[in-house]
């Protein structure tokens, strides 16, 4: 039984935990509430959505204030006569039937439980008949406002009432009053923790850069601002270790290099303060490792095990134009430089198709030199560029904002051309054909690649040569493992 469930997770392409249901639990059960947190919803969904229900019933009671659900996962594309396109890979229809299911079953327990959405997608995705009310932006001190208001206690919240009835609430949705730098996350047992599981971890929050296409409220902080204390880290990193046994991490830093001055306060004081050697896989910047050329091995000997790279485009011309200026020949070099120095380190790399000064002949060379098999990356993931018309507010990016400026006009809400012609449909139609490439023919997010690679106890050789079927078979696996932990053997 819980005061507050909140189900979130992954696709099968996103075997990871993300850490925004986690943060908000642990904020409200510090403040004394009973929280449950769902992993592996979507797959749950749709998989076996008699267990949703059974979940629900299990633990809402009387006292449940209110259901949520994570929006991370969901597929970024606008609603479709009021219900989401889906996830990225595993489509989440919330049919009429599905949410009158998950309703009945819960009002027929409590009938003042309210239903919630928060998480990335929150503020323009909307499921009418559903969803009461929508958190957006970061929740560390909006949620804790809401539930008191929803016992009583906080007559005087504030928010947006929408059209279909429900509200929006927006109110610190970067969680400024927020002292994050000191606040000691903690996991608990009941989140079901496996063993060899690589875990999400805040070393910090927001980006000093502001790249054109990027849709990150905290872009452009100062180099320092939004980092966890040494303190406060160290003392997660050995709760972790004793409670789980926990040394391997994804980091979910938005640009873990972003300065040179933060690699080396977690050198020396965090990493060399643990009894025990950890690991780590993280977003980075390929230019400022050419910058700063001395972190490289700072990283390596930090714990670096696999990394992502958003390179974006090879074209120069493209890259510059969106706050990414780095030369294609630099590009290469920094990348055949990595190829020695972090031989055993898994390198991936994200490719936007469709930004400005990219024509579809521009896509295709480019595109037909990193999908070698000599290209010094061990896996691309391309994407195609996701603008919509109109998109204002917290989660929309510099080209939203003014599309014109640079080269955009829409035929749609959704329907771009760029100033080189290419069109949303073009860039579609580019990353079908070009996802046959050995280099992208597994479909799994990096964070789940580091999650495999940890749990299999395999080289990334080995790993990139798995079979669809061994994938499955091993996402299977750690589902159940993870359903029997919170379900318990009896209910298993």
């Amino acid at each position: 039984m819980a005061q507050i469930l909140i189900f979130t997770g992954s696709t099968s392409t996103h075997f990871i935990r993300s850490i925004g249901a986690y943060q908000v639990s642990s904020r409200l059960k510090e403040k004394g509430y009973d929280v449950r947190v769902i992993e592996h919803f979507p797959m749950i969904f749709n998989r076996n959505f008699d267990l949703i229900i059974k979940i629900l019933n299990k633990f809402v009671n009387e006292n449940t204030l209110w259901v949520g659900f994570s929006s991370t996962f969901f597929d970024s594309n606008p609603v479709v006569d009021n219900v989401p396109r889906g996830v990225y890979d595993e489509s989440i229809s919330f049919t009429n039937e599905k949410i009158d299911k998950i309703k009945s079953t819960v009002y027929s327990i409590n009938n003042n439980c309210k239903f919630i959405l928060g998480g990335a997608k929150a503020s323009f995705l909307k499921i009418s008949n559903f969803i009461d009310y929508y958190v957006e932006g970061y929740a560390d001190n909006s949620i804790i406002e809401l539930t008191r208001y929803l016992e009583n206690k906080n007559p005087f919240f504030q928010f947006t009432s929408n059209p279909d009835g429900s509200k929006s609430v927006t109110n610190d949705r970067t969680a400024s009053s927020f002292n994050f730098s000191n606040y000691g996350f903690s996991w608990q047992v009941e989140d079901g923790i496996l063993p060899e599981e690589a875990l999400p971890i805040e070393i910090s929050r927001g980006c000093i850069f502001k790249c054109a296409f990027c849709t990150y409220p905290l872009n452009g902080k100062k180099k320092l601002d939004y980092i966890k204390s040494p303190d406060v880290l160290v003392d997660e990193f050995k709760r972790n270790y004793e409670l789980f046994g926990t040394t391997k991490y994804i980091y979910s830093d938005d640009t873990h290099n972003d300065s040179v001055e933060k690699l080396e306060i977690l050198y020396d004081k965090v990493y060399s303060k643990l009894p025990f050697r950890i690991s780590f896989g993280s977003y980075i910047r390929l230019d400022l490792l050419r910058a700063h050329p001395h972190t490289i091995d700072l990283l390596k000997e930090s714990g670096l095990t696999s990394c992502f790279f958003g390179i974006e485009s090879i074209n120069y011309l493209a890259n510059k134009s969106i706050g990414k200026g780095m030369k294609t020949e630099n590009i290469i070099d920094t990348l055949n430089l990595l190829k020695d120095k972090w031989a055993d380190v898994f390198k991936e790399a994200g490719f936007i198709i469709g930004l400005p000064n990219d024509s579809e002949d521009d896509i295709c060379k480019w595109l037909d030199l990193v999908t070698d098999k000599e290209f010094p990356l061990d896996r691309i993931s391309l994407s195609p560029l996701r603008i919509y018309k109109g998109s204002k507010n917290i989660w929309s990016n510099l080209i939203e904002l003014d599309p014109e400026s640079y080269g955009y006009n829409f035929t749609s809400s959704i329907d771009w051309k760029n100033n080189k012609g290419l069109t949303r449909k073009a860039s579609y139609d580019i990353v079908n054909r070009y996802n046959q490439s050995p280099k992208t023919k597994t479909k799994l997010n990096w964070f789940t690649v580091v999650n495999m690679l940890n749990n299999l106890n395999i080289d990334k050789e080995t790993f990139l040569n798995l079979s669809a079927m061994e994938i499955d078979k091993f996402k299977n696996k750690k589902l159940q493992e993870y359903l029997k932990k919170i379900l318990k053997e009896s209910d298993s």
